[in-house]
């Protein structure tokens, strides 16, 4: 999802400092973290863009969704970090991350469409199953 890379550069900052203040990262850490926390969220929001809440980007819903589809220890080593750390910093800048994206009208956008592809590929394989089944 390029065009959450390129949301993720224009609100770096913002991300970054997020999780300096709501964990124990260092700034160094976060700086790190953040790039690679961000395209963790873009695979997950690609597996499961039909699944969301999207008129509610920032629900506990949709965290917990998101989070349950990354691989916070993969990630996590990514960066030199323990997956504890690692789940603090993606708990501490995905809500920010996914209110961004809410906020977005070409995120949100790209978003549907996806959840639209998602529907039909999950249709096309029903009618699959019924006449091949």
């Amino acid at each position: 999802m390029n065009l959450l890379e390129d949301l993720l550069g224009a609100r770096a900052e913002d991300l970054i400092s997020e999780v300096v203040s709501r964990t124990e990262f260092g700034r160094d850490e976060a700086e790190s973290f953040v790039p690679e926390a961000g395209r963790s969220v873009a695979g997950a929001l690609a597996k499961r863009a039909g699944d969301l809440d999207l008129s509610d980007m920032t629900s506990g819903n949709n965290v917990a969704m998101l989070l349950e589809q990354i691989d916070i220890g993969a990630l996590a080593g990514k960066v030199g970090l323990s997956p504890d750390k690692g789940a603090s910093g993606l708990a501490a800048m995905l809500p920010m991350l996914l209110g961004f994206l809410g906020k977005n009208d070409s995120a949100m956008g790209a978003l549907k469409g996806l959840a639209k592809a998602e529907g039909a590929m999950d249709s096309l394989k029903d009618i699959g199953g019924k006449l091949f089944g």
